[in-house]
């Protein structure tokens, strides 16, 4: 199996899109609160008429949910970035140290995060610290 490769433009750009939307949902998110604050205000202050239901608290929650959603994917996608370029140094290495191609370093890589119970990341940044404190893979 094949590395799946990611150009870092378009995880740049995604990330950025991402980054717009969870800002225009939290700006959403405060606006629906200000409306159902006004809103419940309103019906407070309107004795002897009949009360207004209104769906805004149950969209804010929608939108607070949405956003949850955003935040965690963002999440996963700043780990991504941050754990990307160790696993390439390790890659590296391997290849210098195995006389192999990126794919073959990859699952090797994969392979031994597997065998060891170990986050792929994990295992580059052990491997990376390893071999500069003088220890090359085996």
């Amino acid at each position: 199996m094949g590395e799946t490769v990611v150009d870092e433009r378009s995880v740049g750009d995604r990330f950025a899109a991402m980054h717009e939307r969870l800002e225009a949902l939290r700006s959403r998110n405060e606006e629906m609160l200000a409306r159902a604050a006004q809103t419940t205000e309103r019906v407070r202050s309107a004795e002897g008429r009949p009360r207004v239901r209104c769906n805004h608290a149950n969209e804010a929650d929608q939108v607070r949910e949405m956003l949850e959603g955003v935040e965690h994917e963002l999440e996963g996608l700043r780990m991504a970035m941050d754990t990307r370029a160790v696993i390439e140094q390790a890659k590296g290495m391997l290849m210098l140290h195995r006389q192999c191609d990126a794919d073959e370093a990859f699952q090797a890589l994969v392979s031994l995060s597997q065998t060891s119970h170990c986050k792929l990341a994990e295992v580059a940044q052990t491997l990376v610290e390893s071999w500069t404190a003088g220890h090359a893979p085996t």
